[in-house]
């Protein structure tokens, strides 16, 4: 197979080659190169580290943090504050008389109601228990109500509630009690025209 190089679709690669060559040259022979000028703003390089730093060996987050906050007593990041010593006894006491009756009666009360109860009437009440479990083992189990007619009783519930509020169906309901009304009222007037004629 022989190629055609008079044809235009090789010709214009050719011709073009050159003139992209040299605006090439051009384009990176007048670009000028960076002076070492410092510009405004932000640094553009990093310091190097110190020694220090280097030869420290790195740590996770927890760590750093337990080593930063060593004094702390875990309530709060701040080391707690010494203690003031006072020759006055109720420096240190906080709370009144009131408060502390109020206290008091707070923790005997929580003390009653969570103590475990003496021994001999906790052995009571293990055996009520059992005797509690034992029973509901013999007893029959309550019947299970079917899910299906569940289902069948509540579709049922919200069909009528539909039907009350369906205009036509108050309408033929309407018409209807109308119906009966003035069929008990024309019985009564033919009740009431008969016993006039039997009079």
């Amino acid at each position: 197979m022989k190629i055609n190089f008079k044809q235009p679709k090789y010709i214009l690669p050719l011709i073009l080659l050159p003139f992209l060559c040299l605006f090439f040259f051009v384009y990176h022979s007048g670009q000028t190169k960076p002076e070492n000028k410092r510009p405004g703003g932000m640094n553009p390089t990093v310091g190097e580290v110190s020694a220090d730093i280097k030869n420290k060996d790195l740590a996770d987050k927890l760590d750093a943090y337990r080593d930063a906050y060593k004094e702390g007593d875990g309530m709060t990041a701040v080391s707690s504050l010494p203690q003031e010593k006072s020759s006055d006894p109720s420096y240190d006491n906080h709370y009144t008389d009131r408060q502390k009756l109020l206290l008091d009666s707070i923790n005997r009360a929580m003390r009653a109601r969570y103590q475990p109860p003496p021994k001999n009437d906790a052995m009571a009440e293990a055996l009520k228990g059992l005797r509690n479990r034992q029973a509901e083992k013999t007893a029959p189990l309550p019947k299970e109500r079917d899910p299906m007619e569940m289902f069948k009783q509540q579709m049922a519930y919200v069909d009528s509630m539909n039907k009350a509020n369906d205009p036509v169906t108050k309408a033929e309901k309407q018409k209807k009690e109308a119906t009966e009304k003035s069929r008990g009222t024309e019985s009564k007037s033919a009740n009431a025209a008969s016993k006039k004629i039997g009079q």
